[in-house]
């Protein structure tokens, strides 16, 4: 999901049906990096 706030975008990734975890990358990456972690 992408959604624009005040001109800045902001992108995220929802998956799964148990608590809510947020996980933020590092300057330079997306939310792409975390993929490894929500396989499975």
């Amino acid at each position: 999901m992408i959604h624009d706030v005040d001109g800045a975008r902001f992108a995220w990734r929802e998956c799964g049906d148990g608590s809510i975890v947020a996980l933020f990358h590092g300057l330079g990456g997306s939310r792409i990096s975390w993929e490894p972690q929500l396989q499975g």
